[in-house]
């Protein structure tokens, strides 16, 4: 068993509080957009490959890790190295966002295999089409406690949004039908429509809240969400972003545009926007995965940064993600990651 299992905790330690905020934007062009509110901003944009053989940290004794071969494409942004990602999406137009959510309680260990929360997004990414199917997947698998306490939003092409959650030990599951607004912060989705319908607009008589609390942050984004979008979907979504970003932990902006596979970003080092097309460079495993720079002082498409992974660029990143902990972890960490996440071998007929 690799030594990584025990060194998982310390990668998803977090202040108090991971302020982040996701929505889709309704109406004929769905755009999801995300804010990533945390202590540091190290990151890169990765595209991952097709017909990869994969499998999760094994993280405690006795327990089966989930073993998956990657059927799409995707775009994740990285922190901790390729294959763990804090959100993306695939070429099917899937995309997967993790926030923060104190309430989480994860079930114990049993006879589904087990993954950890980032590659939980990863295995989603690489395996599923759409919402429908990621609701299956998840139901299949066992997420196991490393540390973080969080929950998920997914959403595709067609505007079906699901929201995933790990409640009293069972996973819980809002499905499209039953998303009122397509929006999750760091609430449950239950208490977070409950404060919703307290509003006006929702069938209350507050008035939109201003500060940025959680509940207030999903009953603004859900309001804004809502108004007319216009000719200009992305920028709407950064609009919205910069109105329920936690200024000072803000480390990124990411807006998906679903249907036309490309992701729009930028970061508190970098601010000014760029993009990439998911659609130019998805391809197979006989080509190596190719990253980015998240906070490159450029604008505009980001194609020509992409280099092939390496060992050296992937361990660099991860210790610098890490040097708020130094000295709190295990001699080889970074190194140890870098090497599972190379470790996958190329299955394509």
């Amino acid at each position: 068993m690799l030594r990584v299992a025990a060194l998982l905790p310390f990668l998803l330690l977090s202040p108090a509080a991971w302020p982040c905020t996701t929505f889709l934007l309704p109406g004929g062009r769905h755009v999801l957009g995300k804010n990533y509110d945390y202590d540091v901003g190290f990151g890169q944009v990765v595209i991952n490959r097709r017909g990869l053989e994969k499998s999760a940290v094994p993280i405690i004794p006795g327990a089966q890790p989930v073993h998956w071969r990657s059927h799409y494409a995707s775009i994740t942004f990285n922190q901790y190295g390729i294959e763990f990602p804090q959100g993306g999406m695939n070429e099917r137009g899937l995309a997967v966002e993790i926030m923060w959510l104190p309430e989480s309680r994860y079930p114990a260990p049993g006879s589904l295999p087990v993954v950890n929360e980032l590659q939980w997004i990863q295995l989603l990414l690489d395996t599923c089409s759409d919402v429908p199917e990621a609701i299956v997947r998840a139901r299949e698998i066992t997420l196991v406690p490393v540390y973080a306490r969080v929950h998920y939003l997914a959403c595709d092409q067609t505007g079906r949004c699901a929201a995933f959650e790990y409640l009293d030990g069972k996973l819980v599951i809002t499905p499209p039908e039953r998303m009122v607004v397509n929006v999750l912060t760091n609430s449950t989705h239950a208490a977070s429509l409950a404060a919703l319908r307290r509003h006006r607009g929702f069938g209350g008589r507050q008035p939109l809240p201003s500060d940025l609390s959680s509940l207030s942050r999903f009953v603004r984004a859900a309001s804004l969400a809502r108004e007319p979008v216009g000719a200009h979907p992305v920028a709407r979504a950064f609009a919205i972003l910069n109105s329920t970003a936690i200024t000072s932990q803000n480390r990124w902006r990411i807006v998906y545009d679903l249907d036309n596979l490309q992701v729009f970003f930028r970061t508190d080092r970098s601010p000014r926007v760029k993009s990439l097309s998911l659609r130019t460079y998805a391809d197979s495993c006989r080509k190596p995965a190719l990253a980015a720079d998240m906070n490159a002082k450029v604008e505009g498409d980001i194609g020509n940064l992409l280099r092939p992974v390496t060992r050296q660029a992937e361990l660099k990143l991860i210790e610098d993600s890490l040097v708020h902990l130094a000295g709190k972890l295990p001699p080889g960490t970074g190194r140890q990651l870098v090497e599972h996440a190379l470790s996958f071998g190329c299955r394509v007929p």
